[in-house]
């Protein structure tokens, strides 16, 4: 998988759907957002973007993470990343080939706060 970075403030969404859909930034910018600036992205938005690429996300809702461990996911996802204490959250994806993270921020996440993720095939 590609890693793709993303080109606005509050693009990380869209590029995790670029990267787990395999498009660009900009095709992926355009199926969520069209014409209109890109904002903060919802785990239903980010479900139906990667629906319309043909993707399957298996399930509507996150799984929190609970006792697993991140590195035990056997297929690629999109992992929400917080910070403890703050309503502040991140969108990232697991690349479970390689079993690490590609984040569209940040070139190298080392262990970023999971607290759910979404299985996505």
């Amino acid at each position: 998988m590609k890693r793709v970075v993303q080109k606005d403030r509050d693009g990380c969404g869209v590029a995790c759907v670029a990267m787990l859909a395999g498009v660009t930034y900009k095709q992926a910018k355009d199926v969520m957002f069209g014409d209109d600036s890109v904002s903060l992205t919802s785990t239903a938005d980010l479900y139906y973007a990667l629906k319309l690429f043909g993707k399957r996300p298996l399930g509507k809702r996150l799984i929190p993470l609970g006792t697993r461990r991140y590195r035990d996911l056997h297929a690629n996802a999109l992992l929400k990343v917080g910070k403890p204490g703050k309503s502040w959250w991140h969108w990232i994806v697991w690349d479970a080939r390689r079993k690490g993270f590609l984040d569209p921020n940040t070139p190298s996440v080392r262990r970023p706060r999971v607290t759910s993720y979404l299985y996505v095939r």
